[in-house]
């Protein structure tokens, strides 16, 4: 493909996942993605599991006693925006997880958190992975944290260093809260053309070594367009569920 970080790899240029070029090019061995293979059906199994989880919960509503309700009770019983978002930010975790196990012995560590936003600033962490992970305070609110800067910029941020970024002082893209952490990060905004007033959310992962690197940043926004796609679905579904449960009153 030119000019871009994608080839087709022909292993999967038949059937159902024709729809993606699963082969990068790049093969920087340190910061090589390996999406073919492996990667492939690491990243169809992250992209399905939320979906399986949401057509599981819609489909066992049919056979229980709440399907002979009104309709406003049936989509409040079955649109679970929050638990959605919490099982993508599940999947990306554990699909970059993986990933980072294919031709590496070194473990890394990951923490992914989706950030809720107002005015370009994070107001709350919408849920995060792992369990015990949740951000401190300070590092929410903080304005110059990695996630605000996403916002402000409307684009992806990729920090291959986190403590050499730290060192940058006021220049700094990340919270001085972090000073002490280590390794790598990205933060990906999650916005559309259809919402106004700033990006609503923002996606922040951070591996505990050297992983995102800026010559993978044209990969990093494909795989992570799919993701962000599912979560605005969760988003509009929570906006709408607010609206319904605000006119019931």
């Amino acid at each position: 493909m030119g000019g871009g970080l994608f080839g087709r790899n022909p292993l999967y240029s038949q059937g159902f996942i024709d729809f993606y070029p699963f082969y990068v090019e790049i093969q920087d061995s340190e910061y090589f993605l390996d999406l073919s293979g492996d990667g492939a059906l690491l990243l169809l199994t992250a992209l399905d599991k939320p979906v399986e989880i949401k057509m599981d919960r819609f489909l066992s509503t049919i056979t229980s006693k709440t399907s002979n309700q009104n309709l406003s009770f049936i989509f409040n019983k079955i649109t679970r925006p929050e638990k959605q978002v919490a099982e993508i930010t599940r999947s990306v975790h554990i699909f970059f997880e993986g990933i980072s196990k294919i031709g590496r012995t070194e473990k890394i560590d990951f923490v992914t958190v989706v950030f809720v936003m107002k005015n370009n600033l994070s107001v709350d962490a919408r849920s995060y992975h792992p369990q015990s992970e949740l951000p401190q305070k300070n590092l929410i609110e903080d304005k110059n944290s990695l996630a605000a800067n996403a916002a402000r910029e409307g684009k992806i941020i990729i920090i291959p260093d986190i403590e050499r970024e730290a060192r940058r002082g006021k220049a700094s893209q990340i919270s001085r809260h972090c000073t002490s952490e280590q390794g790598s990060a990205l933060c990906f905004p999650i916005s559309s053309g259809h919402i106004k007033g700033g990006v609503p959310l923002v996606l922040r992962i951070t591996a505990s070594k050297p992983f995102f690197n800026k010559k993978n940043r044209l990969v990093y926004i494909d795989l992570l367009e799919m993701f962000k796609k599912r979560i605005l679905i969760e988003y509009a579904l929570n906006e709408l569920k607010n609206k319904t449960e605000v006119g019931e009153k």
